[in-house]
């Protein structure tokens, strides 16, 4: 998606590209609507990221902070638990 706003839309979005990758935001919603104006796409995260003074990951081997409850099967993923 961020890859496709700069070679469809001719935008540069670093802002959109480090809030996808935000550890703690585990919701994405995006739209799209076709308008005389040309067309619009936007994208709700949450919670929000980019904020200052945090890093977008907790520092510390993957995996490392799954929180109680979840499987860690998968090297360095937290998996919801089945």
């Amino acid at each position: 998606m961020y890859a496709d706003d700069i070679k469809i839309y001719g935008i540069y979005s670093k802002d959109s590209a480090d809030q996808m990758g935000w550890a703690k935001t585990y919701k994405i919603g995006c739209g799209m609507a076709d308008c005389p104006a040309g067309e619009f796409f936007i994208c709700h995260y949450f919670p929000r990221g980019n904020i200052d003074g945090e890093f977008m990951y907790p520092k510390g081997s993957p995996g490392s902070n799954c929180p109680s409850g979840r499987s860690r099967k998968y090297k360095g993923l937290c998996v919801p638990p089945s």
